[in-house]
């Protein structure tokens, strides 16, 4: 009946006649003054939802995901001289060591020990101060510094400058650390501090989905393609 009614109401846009509707579906169990009334009915129960359309946001994209902040990282290197460069390859392979010198650089550098993350390697360095030019097991320490909030990058740069001239202060740290492992009983010293470098961070951008913008008069343009189908259907 909806579909009957919306025809009629709208025959003389989609070119149909009330007799030629009537004609293609005789077999209706409706009287013309039924039907009469009973599209009479639907207009009166339909002119607020046809009259406006249905408010839907203006909007041609979605945010899906929130940008992502990211932070400033600091990077540097520290070597350590140990006795030999078994010690060094120990060393660099053990995650206890690993933690410890995360540790060392977090309480150092006065940020969280999350924000610190340190890459071990052992090198054997040829020391060009000694006249023998020996060769010395060094253990490498790359750190990467995460800038925690509330901290500033320069801040945690000049901290990093600053440990060059706490070496010893350095020393007895990390061995207060390495007290009670594997490694308690290795002499280190500290042979080098890298300059720091600063990584700018980069924000993520949001991911946004197209939607169209659904409007009343689409709503209703699609539903007047479906009925002047429907209506062809029966007629021929």
């Amino acid at each position: 009946q909806d579909v009957l009614c919306f025809i009629r109401s709208k025959s003389s846009q989609c070119g149909l006649v009330r007799t030629g509707v009537k004609d293609a579906v005789p077999s209706l169990p409706m009287t013309e003054e039924a039907i009469n009334k009973t599209c009479e009915n639907y207009g009166s129960s339909t002119a607020t939802s046809t009259s406006k359309p249905p408010t839907k946001p203006n909007s041609s994209s979605t945010s899906t995901a929130s940008a992502k902040a990211a932070s400033d990282i600091v990077k540097f290197s520290m070597g350590l001289n140990v006795g030999s460069l078994k010690e060094a390859q120990d060393m660099a392979n053990s995650s206890v060591v690993k933690k410890k010198m995360e540790e060392l650089m977090a309480d150092q550098l006065q940020v969280p020990s999350p924000s610190v993350v340190a890459k071990l390697s052992a090198s054997n360095v040829r020391r060009l101060a000694d006249v023998a030019r020996r060769l010395a097991a060094v253990l490498n320490t790359d750190y990467s510094i995460s800038v925690p909030a509330g901290k500033s990058t320069n801040a945690v740069k000049n901290s990093v400058s600053d440990l060059g001239s706490k070496t010893s202060q350095l020393v007895d740290a990390l061995t207060k650390k390495l007290a009670g492992t594997n490694f308690s009983d290795v002499n280190v010293s500290v042979a080098t501090v890298g300059q720091p470098q600063i990584v700018r961070a980069t924000t993520t951008p949001a991911k946004t989905t197209n939607s169209p913008d659904v409007s009343g008069t689409a709503t209703a343009q699609g539903l007047m393609l479906f009925v002047v189908t429907l209506a062809s259907t029966l007629m021929f």
